[in-house]
C-alpha cells in the first residue's frame, strides 16, 4: 500500500495539532536531542586527536584530552536528559 505525499502531510499536521498545546516542551525536547546528536561527530574528532597525540613524540597535547572527553560526555548526557525528559513529559501531559 503506497501512501501519497498529501496523506503524509495530512498525518503530520494532525500529529502536530496534538503537540501544539505543549510546544514549549516539544521544542526543549528537540533542542536536547539536537545537542545529543551534535556530539557524535565531536566524539570521532576527539578519538582522532587521541590517536594523533599517542603517535606524536610530544605528549603536551594529551594534557587537555581528559577534560575535553569529560566535558563532551557531560554535554551529551545533558542533551539526552533534556530530550528524553521533556518528550516523556509532553506525552504524560497529553494522556492526563
Amino acid at each position: 500500500m503506497k501512501i501519497s505525499s498529501s496523506q503524509g502531510v495530512h498525518a503530520y499536521k494532525r500529529l502536530l495539532a496534538y503537540v501544539m498545546p505543549y510546544r514549549h516542551l516539544f521544542i526543549i525536547s528537540l533542542l536536547g536531542f539536537l545537542l545529543y546528536s551534535s556530539t557524535q561527530p565531536m566524539f570521532a574528532s576527539l578519538i582522532q586527536q587521541i590517536i594523533d597525540s599517542l603517535q606524536a613524540k610530544s605528549r603536551e597535547q594529551m594534557l587537555y584530552l581528559p577534560l575535553l572527553f569529560s566535558g563532551l560526555v557531560i554535554v551529551r548526557g545533558i542533551g539526552n536528559y533534556l530530550g528524553n525528559y521533556f518528550s516523556s513529559e509532553s506525552v504524560l501531559k497529553r494522556r492526563a
